[in-house]
């Protein structure tokens, strides 16, 4: 156990899914992005989605000068408010800085209920290895 994560088994080449948790975080996200790239065997991979700072909805309150992001709540009971949204750009710096290498990376339009542009969809996607 080290830092408060402790791995339970090791397989080469399995995957670590790390979804929809990162924005939640109140902690500098490379110290748990580099303490799950050290959990991972030879060959595997850790798949981590998170929302896109950049998609659509985002865009549109920042061109009405809104802030898209609310403040932290008063009674966060659920655990659901972001403390953090991420561009592709700075998801894919902070893994490369936690020691991952970068096996891919897209745009994914799972929570967007129109068809919007690659680049504004609402959510990233990342696939990283040692």
């Amino acid at each position: 156990m080290r830092n408060g994560l402790s791995p339970t088994k090791v397989l080469p080449g399995s995957p670590s899914f790390f979804t929809e948790a990162l924005d939640h975080l109140s902690v500098n996200p490379v110290l748990v992005l580099r303490q799950l790239i050290s959990f991972l065997g030879k060959g595997g991979v850790i798949y981590l989605t998170t929302p896109n700072f950049y998609r659509s909805e985002n865009l549109a309150k920042i061109g009405r000068r809104e802030n898209p992001l609310p403040l932290y709540p008063l009674a966060n009971s659920d655990y659901h408010h972001h403390t953090r949204e991420f561009s592709m750009a700075e998801l894919l710096q902070l893994l490369v800085e936690s020691g991952g290498s970068i096996k891919c990376w897209y745009f994914s339009d799972c929570w967007d209920e129109v068809p919007v542009k690659w680049e504004e969809r609402a959510n990233l996607v990342t696939v990283a290895g040692k």
